[in-house]
């Protein structure tokens, strides 16, 4: 496995992935705006996309968004078939090196809260295995098909 930079090509698949493997899929306008931004950096704000690759074959990716001293991860997505493969520790380390690349001194991400029942291989589950603190639930943090959706926000400070 490797993980390397978003590449233009890479794009239908990150696209597939997130409507197969969130609930809360991005919509094609949330897609355009986010593919600009990686595209064409703004210099306040740096968004980023790595893709994680299995001989070659894109299979998960980390999208993250760099401001101020936070590292905010918007999406760390594995494809279905792969999880449970170390996919997701592999981006999430891609995630610490560049925090500390950028001198970042905290991670955070918010998980929608259908996603965090305690229940073993769920994402909070997996986000407190690594170290994360989950500081605080967000009300009608998604709103969705006509319904709000809470969510936890999932932090971790950085040395």
């Amino acid at each position: 496995m490797k993980v390397r930079r978003f590449e233009k090509s890479d794009a239908a698949f990150l696209i597939d992935i997130d409507r197969k493997g969130q609930e809360f899929p991005f919509t094609m306008e949330d897609w355009e705006v986010a593919l600009n931004a990686v595209m064409e950096p703004d210099p306040q704000h740096l968004w980023r996309i790595d893709v994680v690759t299995v001989n070659g074959t894109p299979r998960g990716f980390l999208f993250s968004i760099f401001e101020g001293n936070l590292l905010f991860i918007v999406r760390l997505v594995v494809t279905p078939s792969h999880r449970g493969a170390g996919l997701g520790s592999t981006l999430l380390d891609k995630g610490f090196e560049l925090a500390r690349e950028y001198r970042m001194r905290k991670l955070k991400m918010i998980v929608p809260e259908t996603a965090c029942r305690g229940e073993p291989g769920d994402m909070g589950q997996w986000l407190l295995g690594k170290g994360f603190k989950c500081t605080k639930a967000s009300s009608s943090l998604f709103n969705l098909y006509g319904q709000d959706w809470d969510g936890l926000t999932f932090e971790l400070e950085l040395q």
